[in-house]
Parts: structure tokens; C-alpha cells; sequence
């Protein structure tokens, strides 16, 4: 008979469990900060964009100055401004940061801009609405596009 030395089976299956446990340590220990430092700022956009709508916007060609009026549907949120997207015919877009009083839920409350001389000729508008998440602020993902018109 040959002399055969080898691992035990008890031996070889403990090296593979200790092997992936000391594989999951490491990459818990990679992906967790990432986690933490990225989720509140999400939280804090949850569902604010689908609860804000526009009653109302125009531009005044001559200056360049948007008006928008919206309305806080169902929501909570600490919303304490605007970024006004407005876009020309070309479809380029172009942004100001709008400040905004008086939204509530199911109250509706003006933002106005007069910051960009490149809103005159506007012909669509999006809003992402900036909210405070305790001494942060983060501006939202958008509302969908709605056609401008000439204020009189």
C-alpha cells in the first residue's frame, strides 16, 4: 500500500466556510460606507418629485423672466426652493435656482427667475425641487416637461 497524506474532508470543508466568511468581512466592510453616505441623500427625494405639478408657467421674451406656479400634492417634504430647467427650441436646457414661499400640501405658491437672459425664447419648462435633508440640501430629479407660454 501507498502512504497517502491529504486533508480530511472536516478540515477542507472548514477552510472554504472560514475562506467565505473572511470574503464577505472585506467586502462588507467596502460597500457599507458607500451605502451610508449615499442613502440619505435618496431618502430624502422619495416620492417629492411625483407630488409636485405645474399649474402654471410662462416667460416673458423681452426679459427673460420665468413664472412658475406649482402646487405640493401630497407630500410633506421640506422643500425650500426650485431649480428652474427651461429649454429653447433646440432643446437645450438651461437652469436657475428659483427661492419659494408658501408651498404646502394642496396649496399651490409662485417661484419666479429672472436670473438667465437665456430663458428668453423658452418654449419648455421642468422643475426639480430642492428639499433640506437636515443641514443638506438636494436638488431632485425633475417633473416632466410642460410647454411654456408668453406671459402677458
Amino acid at each position: 500500500m501507498m502512504n497517502k497524506q491529504g486533508i480530511s474532508t472536516v478540515v477542507a470543508t472548514s477552510l472554504i466556510i472560514l475562506i467565505t466568511i473572511a470574503a464577505v468581512a472585506i467586502i462588507w466592510t467596502a460597500i457599507i460606507p458607500m451605502i451610508r453616505n449615499n442613502a440619505p441623500a435618496s431618502d430624502a427625494c422619495m416620492g417629492v418629485t411625483a407630488n409636485i405639478q405645474i399649474v402654471s408657467a410662462c416667460v416673458n421674451d423681452s426679459t427673460g423672466e420665468v413664472k412658475v406656479r406649482v402646487k405640493q400634492l401630497d407630500t410633506e417634504a421640506n422643500i425650500t426652493g426650485l431649480q428652474l430647467l427651461v429649454y429653447n427650441a433646440n432643446n437645450q436646457g438651461f437652469n436657475s435656482n428659483a427661492a419659494i414661499t408658501g408651498l404646502a400640501k394642496n396649496l399651490e405658491a409662485d417661484a419666479t427667475a429672472t436670473t438667465n437672459a437665456n430663458f428668453i425664447n423658452g418654449t419648455k419648462i421642468e422643475v426639480a425641487p430642492i428639499v433640506k435633508d437636515g443641514e443638506l440640501s438636494k436638488t431632485c430629479t425633475p417633473t416632466a416637461k410642460v410647454t411654456l407660454i408668453d406671459c402677458a
